[in-house]
């Protein structure tokens, strides 16, 4: 009877585990039921915020053809291509050939990379931000700023279209180096200085007048080379730059390497956003005989 009853015991603490257990996988059932359906719902919505963003979003496998394996809509709006022209085919055939060497510190990064997650050694990946040409549909190049990580063994690229700022800024530089050449080219003298006289820019030309380099100039006061009995005209005619047409001319006297020569200026204020000056730019020219024959 006493063995009877002990095996009762066993069999109703058996049950009793069997029914926790069972309550447990129930448990993780709902679990892993909500996990899912909350993993599914962020699937949805990143896939949403990726193909309605304006940028370029794309997944490549991480092997000597960075093979496309995502592609989002704007690759369409943008370089004409549709993402199943691109899934399957490599990244590289349509990078600039002297941009491809952008990406070799990715490699390094890579590797790095493995090879930590390897002994678990936590160090967080900072992103890389390059710019590369890219081949557009209808043959043209386009700027792109890419930004680069690793999911798991693939990159995700996020790259925003660059091309309309490259091409200002290469506008630009060609603008600066065509005024540069004016610049260094003439005869007529040409500084800036801020309010307080300070000069922050002399031509060659300017230079050479005074006899001293740009950089013996810059941040001197160029108050010091104007004659003092001229200095107050010149003080009085500067008050027209602080009102439309913010322009004025002067006459002086300024002391250059061959002493005291006669000068006329034509000033302009340079504007900030709210018309206030906050520099001016003269061009000067020696008038010393044409003072001396009146």
């Amino acid at each position: 009877m006493k063995d009877e009853n002990k095996t009762k015991e066993e069999l109703i603490k058996e049950l009793k585990e069997l029914r926790l257990k069972n309550s447990e996988l129930e448990k993780s059932k709902a679990d892993y039921k909500q996990a899912d359906k909350a993993l599914r719902e962020r699937e949805v919505k990143y896939r949403l915020i990726a193909e309605n963003t304006s940028d370029l979003i794309c997944v490549t496998s991480f092997n000597l053809k960075a093979t496309y394996i995502y592609v989002n809509h704007s690759y369409k709006k943008i370089l004409g291509y549709e993402p199943e022209e691109l899934i399957g085919k490599s990244s590289l055939n349509f990078i600039h050939p002297d941009d491809k060497r952008k990406l070799l510190p990715l490699l390094k990064e890579y590797f790095s990379y493995k090879v930590k997650d390897l002994f678990k050694l936590k160090e967080k990946y900072a992103f890389k931000v390059i710019e590369l040409r890219f081949r557009h549909k209808a043959g043209d190049r386009r700027y792109l700023q890419t930004t680069a990580n690793f999911i798991g063994n693939d990159l995700l690229f996020i790259s925003k279209d660059i091309t309309e700022r490259m091409q200002i800024e290469e506008a630009l530089r060609e603008n600066e180096e065509k005024y540069r050449l004016i610049i260094e080219n003439q005869t007529d003298l040409i500084d800036q200085v801020d309010l307080e006289g300070t000069i922050q820019f002399a031509s060659p030309s300017y230079c050479r007048m005074f006899g001293k380099t740009e950089e013996e100039l810059l941040g001197t006061s160029a108050w010091h080379l104007v004659h003092e009995e001229d200095r107050e005209i010149t003080i009085k005619a500067m008050e027209d730059l602080y009102k439309p047409p913010y322009r004025c001319y002067v006459e002086q006297r300024v002391k250059t390497k061959d002493g005291w020569r006669w000068c006329g200026w034509a000033s302009k204020g340079v504007l900030d956003d709210n018309n206030n000056v906050t520099s001016v730019v003269s061009v000067g020219r020696d008038i010393t005989e044409r003072k001396q024959a009146d």
